[in-house]
């Protein structure tokens, strides 16, 4: 028996090891201002011919590329690694970005039908442009939108002849499995943006909802993800605040930490958490205990994981392979605090910024003053 473990650990080892020796990394030529891709070793697998456009840092299957043709314009198409084209002039784009390869899956845009659909890994529709919208597949499940009609973002009819700068889809929103069958349907707007796909659970009955939203499905069962709100919102007042002490702050707070201290000359770069400790335990915790104890109001957002600020290494787990933040799987939230003079006008702001990870979340960033 202990044999057959070990042999079975060994072959999962070799095909992690292996998987990720078959990644190929995108690199950038100076002097043609063009991208290719190079191999875990920096072989170079594919010559830099790519234009910027091509932002996919991570070549797994299939890969969205903007390509600089002989007469100096540039064709699109999706490739794979055996050198095959596939999908010209259909890449997906939404706001000037290309899509990313997620689970073996990748969106491409049909311009005759103006609808949306997937190509799997090796170029081949999985399911049909048929969708306004849709998003990457999280867990075995996308958000799509269909019968949909474009909308300017003041609430307008989009016009084509004089197209406003911002719109939207306004239509049937479901999320979809891979199998491209809808599970629920007709959803609701200020459900879904911070759903945890990978916390679903199925079953005859709706859970907590403290901490879960709950979807109906088509078959009558019910569909229960994690709402990320809810759930920071629950540990930072239930949790992290009831129980914060020198030690609940080391356990829970980040291996490397943006510190913005005003009117002083901070760095522009993570410190570790050990020079973290030592130098802003006794602040942080005195900042924290007024929220603790009411004497400051706390209000609580979403954010992104800006990569101009956490580009250290120990952060590069966080983002997509397109070099995005992976918020469907590690969202960020900004805790801020205010100060107000005598007159209660604003004195000052302050914000503490904490990281889902695998562990929890941890503190990553703060500014005070």
């Amino acid at each position: 028996m202990k044999k057959l473990l070990l042999f079975l650990v060994v072959c999962l080892l070799y095909t992690k090891v292996n998987a990720q020796q078959n990644l190929w990394y995108s690199y950038y030529d100076k002097k043609t201002e063009l991208t290719g891709y190079k191999d875990a070793q920096g072989k170079i697998k594919i010559p830099a011919k790519f234009s910027l456009f091509t932002h996919t840092g991570v070549f797994r299957n299939i890969v969205p590329v903007n390509e600089q043709a002989s007469n100096n314009k540039f064709i699109n198409y999706y490739l794979l690694k055996n050198g095959k084209k596939v999908g010209k002039d259909t890449l997906y784009v939404w706001d000037f970005t290309t899509d990313c390869e997620s689970e073996e899956k990748i969106r491409f845009y049909d311009k005759k039908t103006d609808k949306v659909g997937f190509f799997n890994k090796n170029g081949k529709v999985v399911i049909p442009a048929v969708y306004n919208s849709a998003q990457p597949f999280y867990n075995g499940l996308a958000l799509t939108i269909r019968n949909g009609k474009r909308m300017c973002y003041e609430n307008k009819p989009y016009d084509a002849a004089n197209p406003c700068e911002h719109w939207f889809w306004n239509g049937t929103t479901a999320i979809i499995n891979s199998k491209n069958q809808i599970l629920v349907d007709n959803l609701q707007d200020d459900v879904i943006w911070h759903m945890n796909f990978y916390s679903l659970k199925v079953g005859s009955q709706p859970l907590d909802t403290a901490i879960y939203v709950n979807l109906k499905g088509v078959n009558g069962q019910y569909y229960s993800f994690i709402d990320y709100d809810k759930e920071f919102k629950h540990w930072f007042y239930k949790s992290y605040l009831p129980q914060l002490n020198a030690g609940s702050l080391q356990a829970n707070t980040f291996s490397k930490v943006m510190v913005d201290e005003r009117h002083k000359k901070s760095g522009d770069k993570p410190i570790a958490l050990a020079t973290f400790t030592k130098r802003y335990s006794a602040l942080v915790l005195k900042k924290l205990q007024a929220i603790k104890q009411g004497k400051r109001s706390a209000y609580i957002s979403h954010e992104d994981l800006y990569a101009l600020s956490y580009d250290n290494a120990v952060f590069k787990p966080y983002y997509t392979d397109c070099g995005m933040p992976n918020k469907e799987r590690y969202p960020v939230y900004s805790v801020l605090t205010e100060t107000l003079n005598k007159n209660k006008t604003l004195n000052s702001q302050e914000s503490f910024i904490f990281l889902r990870t695998a562990k929890g979340y941890k503190l990553i960033g703060m500014t005070v003053n």
